[in-house]
């Protein structure tokens, strides 16, 4: 398992991946060299909860399959949640989480997932992309015992509109830390007030740093110095007093061609069109 849960300590690895629905980097429909390649990165890197972006369930485009569902069991999930943003060729498309090594989202007095969609304002500026965007809140409780709050999301393309989202997705962080229960989207007050969010912002660091003034990347957080994070837009933020024992930022496993680097373009296809990021964290007692 990743660097993990002994009874004094909780070290959870949390790992975030957009897997553009596991259609390959140039493809177009559901491919399962690309299912067996992110199967394999993630055992690979053995994380206790993965936050995933670009998921289809039902859809013409993932042959009617819940890719969600498909993906946790690849990697013995021990539990997980999907939350929609569109509805999409006869189908759903959003983003999910999945947790392992015992790890659970907390259930509801109901018995189901007590996890929260959000959706993120929606612009009407011209130029905006007019694609409604989610943020999906899930309280999760490690198999020590040890609680904290998890959040994917995947933000729009388009600036008008997106500093709109970052500031939505900024209140949901303030709203987790300050137990407060008091935004629009009327989250709970017990949410547990430890916060990794992570998910495709579609903007580089800075600007998404510039609304989430509360939160730590987890490159601050591990004290190195990665270029190529303060241009990326996959990223993973800790909310105060976690501590970051470890990191890495992953480019995809190539399925064909042999030579140009990742992100080059070319013929050369892999896995995903994304890197994936992971840390490794020191929750507060």
């Amino acid at each position: 398992m990743g660097i993990s849960n002994s009874q004094d300590v909780a070290q959870p690895r949390v790992l975030t991946i957009n897997v553009k629905g596991f259609q390959l980097s140039d493809g177009g429909e559901v491919d399962d060299r690309a299912l067996d390649a992110i199967e394999r990165y993630i055992e690979r890197v053995d994380p206790d909860v993965v936050l995933f972006q670009e998921l289809d369930r039902g859809t013409t485009r993932a042959h009617g399959r819940d890719e969600l569902a498909e993906i946790a069991r690849r990697i013995d999930g021990t539990d997980s949640a999907f939350a929609r943003a569109l509805v999409h060729q006869g189908g759903d498309y959003g983003v999910g989480i999945v947790t392992r090594h015992g790890a659970a989202i907390d259930d509801a007095a109901n018995g189901v997932n007590a996890t929260h969609r959000i959706e993120l304002p929606t612009s009407t500026k011209t130029g905006a992309d007019h694609e409604q965007r989610v943020a999906l809140v899930a309280p999760v409780t490690l198999a020590n015992g040890s609680r904290f709050t998890v959040a994917t999301t995947h933000v729009s393309t388009k600036q008008p509109g997106r500093a709109e989202q970052l500031g939505a997705i900024d209140d949901i962080a303030d709203d987790i830390i300050g137990g407060a229960g008091n935004t629009a989207a009327h989250l709970p007050d017990d949410l547990p007030t430890t916060l990794v969010l992570g998910g495709d912002f579609n903007a580089r660091r800075g600007e998404v740093q510039a609304h989430l003034d509360g939160l730590t990347h987890v490159v601050d957080g591990f004290g190195r110095t990665m270029p190529r994070l303060n241009t990326g837009i996959d990223q993973l933020y800790v909310s105060p007093g976690v501590g970051v024992s470890g990191m890495g930022l992953d480019e995809p496993e190539r399925i064909e061609g042999s030579w140009l680097p990742f992100g080059i373009g070319g013929r050369d296809v892999y896995a995903t069109d994304h890197p994936a990021l992971w840390g490794t964290l020191n929750l507060p007692k």
